[in-house]
């Protein structure tokens, strides 16, 4: 399942004038929730460890392109899923 939202509900057009200006980038990426945190009949193990494979994809794959994109030097996140969300995070790499 994808989720466009921060599309959807006008985010991206909200920020036109700042993405086309340069002063931001976004990176989407999509989650497994539905295989892993809202999948509660599957198999647990397998759960954890498709987690698992999903967090070392974010840390060493996401991460690393978006370093290669913009060398800034800083990343804040945001998790955009209606079905919860996480306060913004700044981190500086």
């Amino acid at each position: 399942m994808s989720d466009n939202n921060f599309e959807n509900f006008g985010m991206i057009d909200t920020l036109k004038d700042f993405l086309a200006g340069g002063a931001i980038q976004l990176f989407c990426v999509d989650t497994v929730d539905i295989e892993t945190r809202l999948n509660v009949y599957g198999d647990k193990i397998w759960r954890v460890a498709r987690q698992g494979s999903y967090y070392r994809y974010i840390i060493e794959e996401v991460l690393q392109f978006i370093r290669e994109k913009n060398s800034s030097g800083k990343l804040q996140s945001r998790r955009t899923s209606l079905a919860y969300s996480l306060s913004a995070a700044s981190r500086t790499f």
